[in-house]
């Protein structure tokens, strides 16, 4: 059992993450998912994302042949949304308005695709779109984090087949982020040594970790992860933001990985 079941110390959220292969053997009477595909239609005029088709706001999609972007007509949080009480600001259960912004980026605009199945000339795209919209972020000073997502399957409560990810940029930070920058900072103060460069070099050394290594970039598929496909990317060199990382062979090699 030994290495299959443990508790793991994550040196970024400062946490203990339990690792418990040796469930993977037990027996499982729960749903079962058939991996059957539907064969879907290159373009579907029931579908709110496809070029041209009317959206349940009532706006009419541009007829795009590339990358497309809007905001959310339904915002989880949004420049329009309701002001709060100023004496609800304020206690245990405060509140504020959910300032933001939330955007919907469709990768293509046909409906059958996803993003491993779209030409790699398309997904290169969509990769500078997402640097675009950081940059565009950057120079928002009440945007303090933004967050790039995209759900699968209709098990996870997708609505929407059609190849697409959403947005969120908030007026706060996210508490994962803040977490791990301030382990950043405590590891740094106590060692003098960067924590994502000595991450890298444990790493190396496990037996363990899928590492490849195309011009600078490198990946880890974490001993410690809480989610079974969870991965970490390493540029080379040291960076203060992402967008910066978005150069070419950063991009050839998220290609590689995402293929």
């Amino acid at each position: 059992m030994q290495g299959k079941w443990e508790k793991r110390w994550h040196p970024l959220r400062q946490e203990w993450v339990v690792y418990a292969a040796h469930r993977n053997a037990r027996p499982w009477s729960g749903e079962q998912v058939q991996g059957v595909k539907k064969e879907l239609p290159h373009f579907d005029p029931s579908c709110y994302l496809c070029p041209g088709n009317e959206r349940v706001s009532g706006r009419q999609n541009e007829r795009y042949s590339g990358v497309f972007i809007f905001d959310n007509d339904h915002p989880v949080v949004g420049p329009k949304a309701p002001e709060v009480a100023q004496e609800e600001a304020h206690g245990l259960f405060r509140k504020e308005s959910a300032k933001g912004l939330a955007r919907v980026m469709c990768y293509d605009p046909r409906h059958h695709l996803t993003m491993s199945e779209i030409a790699l000339s398309q997904v290169q795209s969509v990769f500078r779109a997402w640097k675009e919209q950081m940059q565009e972020f950057v120079a928002m000073p009440d945007i303090k984090s933004v967050l790039i997502f995209e759900n699968k399957g209709e098990v996870v409560g997708v609505s929407n087949p059609h190849p697409h990810c959403q947005i969120y940029a908030v007026d706060f930070h996210f508490k994962l982020v803040t977490q791990e920058l301030q382990a950043m900072r405590n590891f740094g103060q106590q060692s003098g040594r960067n924590i994502f460069e000595e991450i890298i070099k444990k790493k190396k050394r496990m037996r363990c970790a899928w590492w490849r290594t195309m011009n600078t970039p490198s990946l880890s598929s974490p001993s410690l992860r809480d989610m079974r496909m969870r991965s970490w990317f390493f540029p080379a060199r040291t960076t203060t933001l992402w967008p910066r990382c978005l150069a070419k062979s950063w991009m050839d090699w998220l290609l590689f990985f995402m293929r």
